[in-house]
């Protein structure tokens, strides 16, 4: 398991290389995801910051990055971006089969949309990135967010029993001539797992991450990262929000236990 919790490309200045009319990059800044930036099916963002940061993971939720697209991060040390201490190389978004919704905004309602998350070494000293995108499939690059920062994962993975949940919203009434009626509304998913085995120096950054992001703050979740089965770990990934304060339990001498739900954006 890994999670981003703090996402440090909120303190970032982009610069996207073009923008299509109506969908500005301060869209990335919030979290209404149907509120996007969009540019065209190449597309390079300069990232800057004013103080060092220190970067292992990039998240796209929420986006139109189809299967076949591609990215490449590169990562500089000075704002001239003369000095380059990482190079991701240009990696191809592999196969993803389980989205049958699609993607884009207009799915977002029900569902659609892809995450796409990129590991990398862990790189300090970090003032400027830049990330080439490309996208073959359709004629656009649509972001709804842009998550950066280190990722936290556990010594102990989560407990076996994990589940999504589909959550559908509609409401389903049967009329006076017995015909059942449905009225469509959102659907989502929620990720729920158990830690079974906290070790002191997990529980304090874990207990940190609920004091700190509380039910407010999104955060991104990979129950399977980097895992081989691209759909499994594509069905176990969340950008989401608690959605209610986990207790921490205390069962045996030298470890702690909590269940955790997130609940997708």
């Amino acid at each position: 398991m890994r999670v981003v919790y703090k996402n440090i490309g909120d303190s970032a200045q982009y610069f996207p290389s073009s923008t299509v009319s109506g969908y500005p990059i301060e869209n990335v800044f919030t979290d209404i995801k149907g509120n996007t930036f969009r540019g065209g099916t190449t597309l390079n963002i300069l990232a800057t910051w004013a103080t060092t940061q220190t970067l292992s993971c990039l998240v796209f939720p929420n986006c139109s990055l189809t299967n076949g697209s591609t990215v490449r991060i590169r990562l500089y040390s000075d704002a001239l971006g003369s000095v380059l201490i990482l190079d991701t190389g240009v990696i191809t978004m592999p196969t993803v089969d389980n989205y049958p919704v699609g993607t884009g905004i207009y799915t977002y309602s029900v569902g659609g949309g892809f995450t796409r998350a990129l590991y990398f070494a862990k790189t300090s000293g970090v003032i400027r990135a830049s990330i080439d995108l490309y996208e073959p499939n359709i004629g656009y690059i649509e972001l709804s967010r842009i998550v950066m920062g280190e990722y936290w994962q556990s010594k102990v993975g989560v407990e076996y029993g994990y589940t999504v949940d589909y959550v559908d919203n509609s409401i389903t009434l049967r009329t006076n001539a017995n015909t059942l009626v449905t009225d469509a509304h959102t659907r989502t998913r929620v990720l729920k797992f158990v830690l079974p085995y906290l070790s002191g120096s997990d529980l304090t950054t874990y207990s940190n991450i609920m004091r700190l992001n509380q039910m407010h703050v999104p955060m991104f979740v990979s129950l399977f990262p980097g895992d081989p089965n691209v759909n499994t770990e594509h069905m176990y990934q969340v950008y989401g929000k608690v959605s209610q304060m986990p207790d921490i339990i205390y069962p045996s001498n030298g470890h702690f236990t909590s269940n955790l739900e997130i609940e997708e954006i």
